[in-house]
């Protein structure tokens, strides 16, 4: 990475720590009115705006699936951490829905036409996935496997908790997303990170 934000570091740890670098976030372009899934899954109007406080949900349009929203997060991520895809060593990736073909990290290192030498691993523990990928990703900076990591989770719900299959109590509660960081090590050079991981 060629600089880091600026800020009081977070947390604690030694030399090897890690920092968060860049950061994105993208959701599906298809945003939705709370009482348009609350009919979709014949549940009463203004249940899970009343009940559970969802003001919006944002679904993927044709076109759009878990490498699509991963990309476009990983390069806000690497955007903000002023880092070129030739500067990745590894990209970490989960998702609870994508069970395609390549893996997610796989389908993503293509996406981002980043080196081939970088690694791509796909990480699973469905709701603690994201972070189970920083854990390794930590886990790769300590023990020098890498300088720079793209860490990615992608979901698209909204093909497989579908009406009809599943009950609106759960089903409507999740929309279509992804989120990405971009995370290395500190050094001599490095200490003005803005976000440390802790041990």
């Amino acid at each position: 990475m060629n600089s880091e934000a600026s800020g009081e570091h977070r947390g604690r740890g030694g030399e090897n720590s890690a920092v968060v670098a860049g950061w994105g976030t993208v959701t599906g372009s298809r945003r939705m009115e709370p009482e348009e899934v609350d009919r979709a899954f014949g549940m009463p109007a203004g249940k899970l705006r009343g009940r559970a406080g969802i003001e919006s949900l944002c679904y993927v349009a044709e076109g759009e699936n878990e490498i699509t929203l991963a990309a476009l997060a990983a390069r806000q991520a690497l955007a903000v951490a002023r880092c070129t895809g030739e500067e990745v060593d590894w990209v970490l990736a989960t998702s609870e829905t994508h069970v395609g073909y390549p893996s997610l990290a796989a389908g993503l290192h293509r996406e981002l036409g980043l080196r081939e030498n970088c690694g791509a691993l796909a990480v699973g523990g469905a709701c603690l996935g994201l972070l189970h990928a920083l854990a390794v990703a930590q886990s790769f900076l300590q023990g020098g496997q890498a300088r720079t990591i793209v860490v990615v989770s992608a979901d698209v719900h909204s093909r497989t908790l579908t009406p009809g299959r599943m009950a609106g109590e759960f089903g409507g509660l999740f929309g279509d997303g992804a989120s990405a960081l971009v995370v290395g090590g500190v050094s001599g050079d490095r200490q003005t990170a803005e976000y440390r991981l802790g041990e």
